[in-house]
């Protein structure tokens, strides 16, 4: 028998964790500028510049 909703009338066995939010932004910058690339970092954005000119159009603003 499927449930409809996935979330409800499942019983849960053990203790769920609190969602938790890993930052990996140092360790991918690093990496990017050790290739060698030209890049931009603004919110939860990384963008590599691989074309002129810059657009800016998609990128969080600072």
């Amino acid at each position: 028998m499927l449930c409809p909703n996935p979330n409800q009338g499942v019983p849960a066995k053990g203790r769920q964790l609190t969602p938790s939010k890993i930052d990996h932004t140092d360790e991918i910058s690093k990496v990017v500028e050790q290739i060698g690339f030209e890049f931009e970092v603004r919110g939860d954005v990384l963008r590599i510049w691989y074309y002129m000119p810059k657009s800016y159009e998609d990128l969080p603003h600072a």
